[in-house]
């Protein structure tokens, strides 16, 4: 049991307990401690009564939820405009008769397949072996089978859900998982947190003007307790990227207090890759994500486009990135582990910039693996430099974009 400095941490703390270090050289999972059982999402679904209307205008995520819902009893073989917008998982029943276009297995193999030639660089024995991948998000379902191979360490710092997390499992999976993950053979150091709410810390504090920058004292404790663990680790199994899957807001007390941790990370050579990531490179790394249509081939460069979340703003101004020359990964139509049991997965039509950190993180890993002198610099240079343009036409008018990662060039360029 550890104690965390601050009082008010400490109080709402229920569990704390350190990784094991000698379970982090254990190429099983099974010596993890994990401080608390963790319960399986449980999403309450039955029978659905109508299928939800998608609104193109709205960029809100999981406008079509038919996670495990029952529509066997719905007519919905016109509804595919509908349809190719809906987030699903294994145990959603669909009715017999299904929109030409639409096909849920097809859509979900499509959404586990990493995409972009990565299964090439797997069948090289390109996989990021031993590798360390440090994540900091909400709490995780351990034992998933996609990723239980690779878990090396699960520690949790104020984590208080009772039930695992929806992001947890996609970070974890699109980084790690022996299916859908980009680094499979990476081991995963997992750090479970979440920002304290005003009225917990205000409890705590005579004046409530320190709301915003304490309520990351669990982001800063988690950033602290990974460069402890990696001074103890074997050179071989170093961590060598944190992901952190909260936001931050930039230019904020909060930022500016938890910048110093992350800058700390980056001097011991941590490639730290969070939502401020063009604000801790010195303004010189940005990125954004890609949509793709669920029945496109991930793999083919012509299937990709501007994610939901930003294309209004890209076919409106054209800009995507803070930076002069941006990063761009797949982030929308994903299937990743899901949280709501060990052996389900969820595809997911709208992504948000957290599953291409996690895209960033995996490709950094399989970076480190043939080339251990790689730095974060570096890498980004040649990811820039061996990057893809895509032109395509919409509305009798033609955009660009660019660079697009080709991770099997990226990973030529750095090993030569």
């Amino acid at each position: 049991m550890r104690r965390i400095a601050f009082l008010f941490i400490a109080i709402l703390l229920l569990t704390l307990q350190g990784c094991s270090l000698f379970s982090a050289y254990q190429e099983s999972v099974n010596t993890i401690d994990v401080p608390r059982v963790i319960e399986p999402l449980d999403l309450h679904r039955t029978i659905l009564d109508d299928l939800p209307g998608y609104n193109a205008y709205s960029k809100e995520a999981m406008q079509v939820d038919l996670r495990g819902y029952d529509l066997t009893n719905l007519k919905i073989n016109d509804r595919l405009n509908t349809l190719l917008f809906a987030d699903f998982d294994n145990h959603t029943k669909w009715p017999y008769w299904l929109p030409e276009g639409f096909d849920p297995k097809k859509i979900m193999a499509y959404g586990k397949n990493p995409g972009l030639g990565i299964k090439s660089l797997h069948q090289q024995g390109i996989t990021g072996k031993n590798i360390g991948i440090a994540i900091i998000d909400d709490v995780l379902l351990p034992d998933h089978i996609e990723y239980q191979h690779a878990l090396a360490c699960y520690e949790e710092i104020t984590a208080m859900n009772t039930e695992a997390s929806v992001s947890g499992g996609q970070l974890a999976s699109l980084t790690v998982g022996k299916t859908v993950g980009i680094a499979p053979d990476a081991k995963l150091y997992y750090f479970a947190e979440y920002h304290l709410s005003e009225p917990a810390v205000s409890s705590y504090l005579d004046t409530r003007s320190d709301y915003k920058v304490l309520q990351y004292q669990p982001l800063v404790e988690a950033i602290n307790r990974i460069l402890e663990l990696n001074e103890m680790l074997d050179e071989s199994h170093k961590i060598r990227v944190i992901c952190i899957g909260q936001s931050i807001p930039p230019y904020s007390q909060a930022f500016y207090y938890v910048e110093k941790s992350i800058k700390r990370a980056q001097e011991k050579g941590i490639f730290v890759i969070s939502s401020l990531l063009y604000e801790t490179s010195d303004y010189t790394m940005d990125f954004n994500g890609l949509g793709r249509e669920p029945m496109a081939d991930p793999d083919d460069l012509s299937s990709y486009m501007p994610a939901i979340s930003y294309s209004s703003n890209f076919y409106t101004f054209g800009r995507y990135v803070h930076a002069q020359e941006g990063l761009l990964l797949p982030m929308d139509a994903k299937c990743t582990a899901a949280p709501t049991g060990k052996k389900d997965y969820a595809f997911y039509r709208q992504g948000n910039k957290g599953i291409s950190m996690a895209y960033i993180a995996g490709m950094y890993a399989l970076a480190c693996q043939v080339n251990p002198e790689i730095t974060p610099e570096a890498f980004w240079e040649a990811a820039l430099k061996t990057g893809d343009a895509l032109t395509f036409t919409k509305n009798s008018t033609d955009f660009t974009l660019k660079k697009i990662i080709n991770p099997v060039r990226l990973i030529e360029e750095i090993s030569s």
